[in-house]
């Protein structure tokens, strides 16, 4: 089986509205991950609150997860093959990355990953602000929301404090 891994940015309701949609899914068990460590299954009807505090990752899995551990690492290796959403947080007028990945690409993942991606813009134009140089990111993704966010003047980053900052590839000449 193959892997995959998709890095983009979109706002935190439709990070939320995605979680929604897989958790949805009468195959899928749905954990959400907190930190200091705790693992928690949760319910469709109950992703938005709990998406809502202090969650970051969201967890699916095909068969009831093991919770019965003590780290992420631990909660992994217990649960291999798992669709992982990290979910970037938005933090006064920065967006952070988020990115949709598994080690083991099944049938179900492949769809949801479609789904992501049809949902989505591939290309983006990363610039340094501390060198001022930009480079082509192809494969990283913008929701119709993150573009928006950007143009708005809020800032798309990989993570807080990062140098580098994403806007969509039509604003490469401003």
């Amino acid at each position: 089986m193959t892997s995959s891994m998709t890095q983009f940015h979109a706002t935190p309701g439709e990070n939320t509205e995605f979680a929604h949609h897989i958790a949805s899914n009468q195959a899928v068990h749905s954990t959400i991950l907190t930190y200091p460590f705790h693992a928690e299954e949760v319910s469709a009807d109950d992703i938005e609150s709990k998406m809502s505090g202090s969650a970051k990752t969201v967890v699916f899995t095909l068969s009831p997860p093991v919770l019965e551990v003590k780290s992420g690492g631990q909660f992994f290796d217990a649960n291999p093959g798992s669709l992982v959403l990290e979910v970037g947080r938005l933090h006064e007028r920065q967006l952070e990355e988020s990115s949709l990945g598994t080690t083991q690409v099944v049938p179900l993942w492949r769809g949801f990953i479609s789904y992501l991606k049809r949902r989505t813009v591939a290309g983006a134009i990363g610039r340094n602000e501390q060198t001022g140089a930009s480079a082509s990111y192809r494969s990283h993704r913008l929701s119709p929301g993150a573009i928006d966010f950007s143009k708005k003047g809020i800032v798309l980053r990989q993570f807080i404090g990062s140098p580098i900052y994403f806007g969509p590839v039509s604003d490469e000449a401003s």
